[in-house]
């Protein structure tokens, strides 16, 4: 209740909370819904699948507290060698040495991976396809939250229209 005596102070009006609201969620919204739609489109041209052989394992460090791996491959398709770069998203190490160490046990013991490619343009690869899912469902619950705002703005009018008659 306190944080509402204090949104009304800072605000003028209740349309101002309402449009600062739908602001925010629209935006919220908007980010999810091109964040899945730029995944799914990169997924979609991924269709095309080899055996690649990794010439090259590093750490990159993210921030101080989050350690991913990455590594350089190349394979062959159409008849031709291609090289690329992935850098994984998960695993993510929470410090420098449990990566190093992961990068220790990938090299010790070498295994094919597959990677996915633009069966059009081979250059484009991945040895990671992007998950879907977690976005998809922040994207749908976040257009959600958008659509409650605005039905909050449309009852609080129709009560206010009713009240004034």
């Amino acid at each position: 209740m306190c944080i509402m005596k204090f949104v009304k102070r800072l605000l003028p009006s209740q349309r101002s909370l309402y449009f600062m609201l739908i602001a925010a969620g629209a935006a919220i919204a908007i980010y999810f819904w091109i964040q899945t739609a730029r995944v799914l489109w990169v997924n979609y041209f991924l269709n095309g699948r080899a055996q690649a052989l990794v010439s090259r394992w590093e750490v990159e460090e993210e921030s101080s507290n989050r350690y991913v791996l990455t590594a350089s491959y190349s394979f062959e398709a159409n008849g031709q060698t291609f090289h690329g770069f992935t850098r994984f998203e998960r695993p993510a190490f929470l410090n420098s040495d449990s990566a190093i160490a992961a990068v220790r046990e990938a090299v010790a013991a070498p295994k094919p991976l597959p990677v996915w490619f633009d069966a059009s343009n081979p250059d484009r690869s991945s040895l990671e396809k992007k998950p879907v899912g977690s976005l998809l469902f922040r994207a749908v619950l976040s257009l959600g939250v958008l659509i409650h705002f605005v039905m909050l703005r449309k009852k609080d009018c129709s009560q206010r229209s009713s009240a004034a008659v």
